[in-house]
């Protein structure tokens, strides 16, 4: 390994352009935020070191044994985050780059590129709320961050220069154009900006920091042997807290995967399934633990589990891996969850290796014959995440788990046998006494409730999209609105703004009919919505409305404890098998 003569900023974002420098396949993507290339480039214009590089030289023989990818230039949360394949048509050698991806990308974005994230609130599904951004520096005032002494932001591109009440802006990218210091003088006075010594100083040190000063500082490792720069590669970025080790274990897998690149395929299992329904938040961590799990191997993520001969078998067992994963996320839209209301992605990997071991079709979700055994899953899954089952190190109980589908899974998903199996063990999935009541304090906003919900509403259609519902309306428990119905006493005003965002106060209702009750009185919604008493009726059996219970707000503590009593009991029943009630 030998050091290399500094090279620029610019210099390196060329290379980058031309294609000189490119990513092996072993390289992560992209993870940085704005708020990390910001901090980068104000390193940069303050004359800090900004760490070295570490590449490594691929000669012209071995290129076409690896697959290489191409930086990212213009960053799209939604529909740009994976790195495009690279197109090496040239014949000299190549120079993959193995520490430092993250700096460069952002120094290459944030010169030449643009950034693009979900505007917060927006829908995914809206492309107006992905707008691409480019950085930007203030040449008249410097940061507000007591830690930073430049201010650049990442804002709509609107050209070279513009003021605005904040400003006044340079596209940082525009330093490129300059290929002298008279260059510099001449922007500062085309945009009457010489009067004051700030922008003078600021896009000098711009200049200086990009096109003048070598920073730039790298060692070039010209072994061809894959295993020594696989092995270079995992003992530089273990030592940082930037790159995830699961990071590390799909460098591995893609270096072991004779046919398939397994990047490419696990990104693309994680993109489709999160596209699924109202969209998950699936991860590689998820489908790497998942392989090692239907690969019949130990599902810790150590590297000795993820050994040639393992990545070999993974590899050509993938089709019916991938088409588990797919036909599990369907299942899980089927059951109404969401990315948002799916707490632990573990306690998923059991039904996936139900699905794949027991050979399930494509139709398994939705067709006919299936119900039966589609409802044992939805249950057990809800009991599995209240309890938390399969929270912090849950190998142990996947590899118990595995072992039981495996020996009782011919009659269908042996949640039973699951429950028996894990009853002596510290995952236990019984309830005692005081386990129901807590789950019944569950708040609106706890990722468990929908959980308890769906255990509640069994006969459910969650094909349609349902919603979680206050039935006094949330609004309704403010100071004011308590004031404004007559509810002053302090401790009655604590009861009702303790527990109004709790369970026995929600319930599941269909989106457009949800929309339609808005912040209704819930004694006025219910009489509109349900004008006949048989109606009414049905409605309070569904939703477990004391028949005896007024409905008014003014009686809400009584409403709810009735409530949360009727909800109990139900839920007691439920949990059926894994009852343990404590004397």
């Amino acid at each position: 390994m030998s050091f290399e003569a500094p090279i620029t900023v610019r210099q390196a974002t060329d290379r980058i352009h031309r294609r000189e420098y490119v990513l092996p396949a072993i390289q992560r993507e992209f993870v940085w935020k704005p708020d990390q290339i910001i901090g980068l480039f104000d390193s940069l214009l303050r004359g800090f070191p900004i760490g070295s590089f570490l590449f490594w030289k691929v000669q012209p023989e071995r290129r076409a044994d690896y697959q290489f990818y191409n930086f990212l230039q213009n960053y799209h949360e939604r529909d740009l985050r994976h790195n495009p394949k690279a197109d090496l048509s040239g014949e000299g050698a190549v120079t993959a780059t193995l520490d430092g991806q993250q700096r460069l990308t952002s120094l290459y974005i944030g010169l030449r590129g643009s950034y693009a994230v979900k505007k917060p609130y927006a829908r995914r599904t809206n492309d107006a709320a992905f707008v691409p951004k480019r950085l930007y520096l203030n040449l008249t005032a410097g940061s507000a961050d007591n830690e930073m002494v430049y201010d650049l932001r990442f804002r709509p591109d609107t050209g070279d220069f513009v003021r605005d009440d904040h400003g006044g802006w340079m596209r940082v990218g525009k330093v490129l154009d300059f290929e002298r210091l008279t260059d510099v003088i001449n922007f500062l006075r085309a945009n009457h900006l010489l009067a004051e010594q700030f922008p003078q100083d600021a896009l000098t040190a711009l200049y200086n920091s990009v096109n003048d000063r070598p920073i730039v500082s790298s060692y070039l490792e010209e072994s061809q042997s894959l295993d020594k720069v696989l092995t270079i590669f995992i003992r530089v970025n273990s030592a940082g807290t930037e790159l995830s080790y699961s990071d590390l274990i799909l460098s591995i897998a893609t270096a072991k995967w004779d046919t398939l690149d397994a990047r490419e395929e696990i990104h693309r299992i994680v993109d489709d399934i999160n596209r699924i329904g109202d969209g998950f938040k699936f991860n590689k961590d998820f489908v790497l633990k998942t392989c090692l799990m239907l690969g019949e191997y130990e599902t810790r993520f150590a590297a000795e589990n993820f050994k040639a001969e393992n990545m070999h078998v993974i590899e050509g067992l993938w089709p019916q891996i991938s088409n588990a994963i797919r036909g599990t996320a369907r299942l899980l839209d089927t059951f109404g969850f969401t990315g948002d209301t799916l707490p632990s992605l573990n306690a998923v990997i059991p039904i996936t290796y139900y699905l794949f071991r027991a050979e399930k079709p494509e139709n398994f979700h939705n067709a006919n014959g299936w119900a039966d055994d589609r409802e044992r899953i939805r249950r057990w899954l809800a009991i599995a995440l209240l309890k938390r089952t399969f929270t912090g190190q849950p190998d142990s109980v996947l590899r118990l788990v595995r072992d039981t589908i495996r020996e009782h899974s011919d009659d269908g998903f042996p949640a039973e046998e699951i429950v028996k199996a894990l009853r002596s063990s510290p995952r236990s999935m019984t309830f005692g006494d005081e386990e129901l009541d807590a789950v019944l304090e569950s708040r609106f906003t706890n990722r468990y409730t929908f959980s308890t919900l769906a255990l509640l509403y069994p006969d459910l259609d969650f094909r349609n999209a349902f919603h979680m519902d206050h039935i006094h309306p949330r609004s309704h428990f403010t100071k004011a609105q308590l004031t404004r119905r007559s509810i002053t006493d302090a401790e009655q005003v604590i009861e009702y703004q303790d527990r109004f965002d709790l369970i026995p106060n929600l319930q599941l209702l269909e989106g457009t009919t949800n929309t339609e009750k808005s912040n209704k009185p819930f004694a006025v919604w219910l009489e509109e919505a349900f004008p006949n008493e048989v109606a009414r009726e049905a409605y309070r059996r569904r939703h477990y409305i004391p028949a005896d219970a007024a409905t008014d707000f003014e009686n809400f503590i009584e409403f709810y404890e009735a409530r949360r009593d009727l909800m109990r009991d139900a839920l007691n029943n439920v949990v059926g098998l894994t009852r343990t009630p404590e004397g």
